[in-house]
């Protein structure tokens, strides 16, 4: 394990586009073992109308936040939109 860490340690220290080019070269070379991919997940309708609503009510709150602290004058309230 401690290999493991000390690779990761030495990823953090590379560039934005050396990370990328890591991250790819790393997907080409499980792609190349050939071990398949995990099923797709399969979601309900039911499921995926729950965690829109859920979506739908998380907004709505984070907009009556803003609201309310721009009525209270909060500096933060233009940033948050």
């Amino acid at each position: 394990m401690g290999n493991f860490l000390e690779i990761e340690s030495a990823a953090r220290r590379l560039s934005a586009e050396e990370r990328r080019r890591l991250l790819l070269s790393l997907a080409a070379s499980l792609r190349e073992e050939g071990r398949p991919l995990p099923a797709p997940r399969s979601f309900t309708s039911a499921e995926m109308q729950s965690w829109i609503k859920e979506d739908e009510r998380d907004l709505a709150a984070r907009e009556l936040a803003v609201l309310r602290d721009a009525y209270r004058g909060d500096d933060w309230a233009e940033y948050a939109s």
